[in-house]
């Protein structure tokens, strides 16, 4: 069948793909959009995260992402802990990977690369804030 639908060259390089040894389970491919209709945006998360991550990863994300914006809480605390989820505050790793900073550091601590888990959390200068929750 690969035969007569490409030409020889290609097919050879087809059919001398290794097949998985191991016993995989039929999935979608992509997480439809709410309407039900495969967009670019969902090819791009396939692309990027793979489907067994795009499939048990996206409903546990649609639980987190109902409690955040339905909190009890202001709006600037739930756009925050969005970001936060997301990936997209400005710490020294993200500018830095942007190249807007010249280096990922914290400039507080000095220790390391100032992610957003380190900012919020591992830095020693923000631990005191932490403690009475500890």
């Amino acid at each position: 069948m690969v035969g007569s639908i490409f030409n020889d060259e290609d097919s050879g390089r087809i059919l001398a793909l290794p097949l998985s040894i191991n016993q995989t389970v039929d999935c979608e491919f992509w997480r439809p959009s709410p309407n039900g209709v495969y967009t670019m945006k969902s090819g791009y998360w396939l692309a990027k995260l793979g489907c067994n991550y795009m499939n048990s990863h996206a409903e546990q994300m649609d639980k987190t992402w109902g409690r955040i914006w339905n909190m009890d809480s202001p709006p600037k605390m739930k756009h925050f802990l969005w970001r936060a989820c997301k990936g997209s505050l400005a710490t020294n790793e993200r500018l830095h990977y942007r190249h807007i900073c010249d280096s990922p550091d914290c400039k507080l601590c000095g220790a390391g690369s100032e992610t957003i888990t380190h900012a919020i959390f591992e830095c020693p200068n923000v631990r005191d804030i932490w403690d009475p929750f500890r």
